[in-house]
């Protein structure tokens, strides 16, 4: 009996012990199973993050080709804004000669009327005298005749001068024609000009709808631009600090050490940081109701706008290859220090008399360094052209760009005041390693007239 216990608990044993080596292979299963599991989520988890990379990237190349696009437009409607600006001057000049010539014609007219009417009363006196009086006159017989004689040659005379009068109505009438032809010119320029001022207006405003992340991106750069206009003395002297700190950021982005879980900081122009500083657009990303378009993210907008296109160009060789920035008539050249409106205008750039409210553009390829007041510039624009050059555009009555933004030749940066009176005047810069040089052998003259 006692032998039958023995043995039944050592088969219970027995039994017990292989359940037990047969558990631990099961435990590993499982274990492995989960690890599988977790890793398996990794790589979903990895898979979606490449997915939305690659779906980012996607959205921030379609955006900044519209930009692109954007910009390439904005460039053709401000050259057909600047053309109809030129013509509608033109036209308005050919309209203030007609008038005078006009106001000349009636002045000759009327004194050639005067004399003729003289002249005729004379003869109309001489015919009602009957001959018997002659016959009688006091007047000598010679004189008598040389009176007579006098009549035979006043008649072809009179006969001129009529004749002078007919051709001086028919000039005034040609001059009143074409005065109603340039009025009607001019009023289509004019309805023409306001179309495309529209136009550009809503472009612009397009534009900074995509580029409004920007605003974030570019206030930091400012604020340090604002700043060193504040201590700068001159012109030079902000010019020289902003090549320096462009120059300081470009070193500590060569020497910047990536970190784990640390985003590497993106090239010049294309970050920001600051919280403070310039608006440039109002309201989000959006292509109107009812497009099914959703907004872009600030990833993607960031990326678009801020990125340097890939077509921006070198500051040319050659001269005569910069944009007008704006159209007029250059009123003070370089080397020319002139009295302008109680203060003197110095002799480092020149002077541009433009029409009210005037599309400004930039006069190359390069990127904003400085947006805003500037002493007693007013409101300027500089734009820097690779590493030597520098455009700077002051007078303006309005900015249409911001710190860090990227422009192309020719793309509007700005529109010119509408004061009383006098028209407004833009003062242009260009400037080789911080020293003022002569714009205008680079500058295209076509479509402005220079004060003779």
């Amino acid at each position: 009996m006692r032998r039958a216990v023995v043995l039944t608990a050592a088969g219970w044993l027995a039994a017990a012990l292989l359940t037990a080596a047969g558990a631990l292979p099961a435990n590993a299963q499982e274990s492995s199973a989960d690890t599988g599991t977790s890793l398996e989520k990794i790589e979903k988890r990895a898979e979606k993050d490449r997915e939305r990379a690659r779906d980012l990237a996607e959205k921030a190349e379609a955006l900044a080709k519209e930009l692109q696009a954007l910009k390439e437009r904005s460039v053709e409607l401000a050259r057909k804004t600047q053309t109809l600006e030129t013509r509608l001057s033109a036209t308005e000049s050919r309209l203030d000669e007609l008038r005078r010539r006009r106001e000349t014609l009636r002045e000759q007219l009327d004194a050639r009327r005067e004399q003729l009417v003289g002249t005729l009363q004379a003869l109309e006196r001489i015919a009602m005298q009957p001959p018997a009086a002659l016959a009688v006159s006091p007047e000598s017989p010679i004189d008598v005749a040389r009176a007579a004689s006098l009549l035979d040659t006043a008649v072809p005379e009179i006969e001129k001068r009529a004749a002078a009068v007919r051709q001086d109505l028919q000039r005034l009438e040609t001059v009143r024609k074409r005065i109603n032809q340039e009025r009607t010119r001019l009023r289509n320029t004019r309805t023409d000009l306001s179309a495309k001022r529209e136009e550009l207006t809503a472009l612009m405003a397009r534009k900074k709808r995509l580029v409004k992340r920007t605003r974030t991106a570019s206030r930091e750069a400012r604020r340090d631009a604002e700043r060193l206009a504040r201590e700068a003395d001159d012109m030079r002297a902000l010019m020289t600090a902003l090549d320096r700190q462009r120059a300081a950021r470009q070193a500590v982005r060569a020497t910047d050490v990536p970190v784990p879980g640390r985003k590497p900081a993106p090239p010049e122009g294309e970050t920001g940081g600051s919280q403070s500083g310039q608006a440039v657009a109002d309201g989000a990303t959006d292509t109107g109701p009812g497009n099914g378009r959703r907004d872009a993210t600030p990833q993607e907008t960031r990326t678009a706008a801020l990125t340097r296109p890939a077509d921006i160009r070198a500051f040319p060789d050659s001269e005569n290859s910069l944009r007008m920035p704006a159209r007029g008539e250059v009123v003070a050249s370089y080397g020319e220090t002139v009295e302008r409106r109680g203060t003197t205008t110095g002799d480092q750039g020149m002077m541009i008399a433009t029409r009210p409210r005037a599309r400004v553009v930039a006069p190359y390829d390069g990127k904003v360094v400085y947006a805003g007041p500037f002493k007693t510039y007013g409101r300027i624009l500089i734009i820097q052209h690779g590493d030597r050059y520098h455009s700077l555009l002051a007078g303006l009555g309005r900015i249409d760009a911001i710190v860090g933004q990227w422009v192309l030749a020719g793309e509007p940066v700005g529109v010119m005041g509408d004061p009383s009176g006098q028209p407004p005047e833009l003062y242009v810069e260009l400037r080789r390693a911080g020293q003022p040089i002569d714009p205008a052998p680079w500058l295209a003259r076509r479509g402005n007239k220079v004060r003779g």
